[in-house]
């Protein structure tokens, strides 16, 4: 894997089994530890939510793969969709609405 990647653009090195590339730490395509990746930095106690493209801009520093930025989106995607299932945010939700639609003055 190494010496392909070396052919692309030299900036790839091995270390103690480690592949860097552009001196950030290649995740090679396993998407079970990619996942691991974004769910440990997105529920991270010391950050709280960081938001996407804060999400991206952390990752990016020390990890690198094809379509990180694309798995990053979805991965937000889902935590929104998550989020609105649930009871609340419907509730908000409706509310906000309502008020949209029914608020406004008439002229």
């Amino acid at each position: 894997m190494v010496q392909v990647l070396k052919k692309q653009d030299g900036l790839t090195w091995e270390e103690d089994g480690v592949v860097y590339m552009e001196e950030r730490i290649y995740i090679p395509n396993n998407k079970k530890i990619r996942e691991e990746i974004l769910k440990e930095n997105h529920d991270s106690v010391d950050l709280g939510h960081p938001g996407q493209y804060r999400m991206l801009e952390l990752l990016k520093r020390t990890y690198w793969w094809p379509g990180l930025k694309e798995d990053i989106k979805r991965d937000a995607l889902n935590v929104s969709k998550i989020k609105f299932n649930t009871k609340e945010m419907q509730e908000n939700y409706i509310h906000w609405k309502f008020r949209k639609d029914h608020g406004k003055k008439s002229v």
